[in-house]
């Protein structure tokens, strides 16, 4: 008796249904109608996202080893396929690049940490430059820069090199 190339096989195991990640609506898996929460889960709170709110797509190219690596972790329960993989990538971007909030820092307390910064790295530098290694938004440290340009503290850089 020959196998159909597409029946199951017998030696594939199940997947631990504690390695997926869980989604809204899911039931945890259960024993003896418990629900079985491992240890180490972080419970969290989910957000709904506004109903009014647009979705858009973006294509990706990737490398045959950065496609593979994603497959890996998927099958490995980490992620529910690739585009959750994406998603949270560039949510982890995006909250990484975003400034620092300057808060209820005063005028004077950025400025000593631009000059901090300055003496710690000689040389002409772009405004832009400044905030983005500080985490600092631009509009505020364009307008630090400038008092101390008009205090004398600094000065604006001639010739700059590029």
């Amino acid at each position: 008796m020959t196998k159909s190339p597409f029946s199951p096989s017998p030696t594939v195991a199940e997947p631990n249904p504690l390695s997926r990640r869980m989604m809204i609506g899911d039931q945890p898996p259960q024993e003896n109608g418990k629900p079985i929460i491992p240890n180490g889960t972080k419970i969290i709170q989910l957000i709904r996202m506004a109903k009014t709110e647009q979705a858009y797509q973006i294509a990706v190219r990737l490398t045959k080893t950065e496609y593979e690596r994603i497959e890996e972790m998927i099958e490995a329960g980490m992620f529910r396929s690739s585009a959750d993989f994406a998603r949270e990538a560039v949510r982890d971007k995006l909250r990484e690049a975003e400034p620092l909030s300057v808060g209820n820092s005063s005028p004077r307390k950025i400025q000593r940490h631009i000059d901090s910064y300055l003496i710690g790295n000689r040389g002409p530098h772009f405004a832009s430059e400044i905030a983005e290694n500080l985490g600092l938004d631009l509009r505020t440290t364009l307008e630090a820069v400038k008092r101390m340009i008009d205090d004398g503290k600094i000065r604006k850089a001639r010739n700059v090199p590029r």
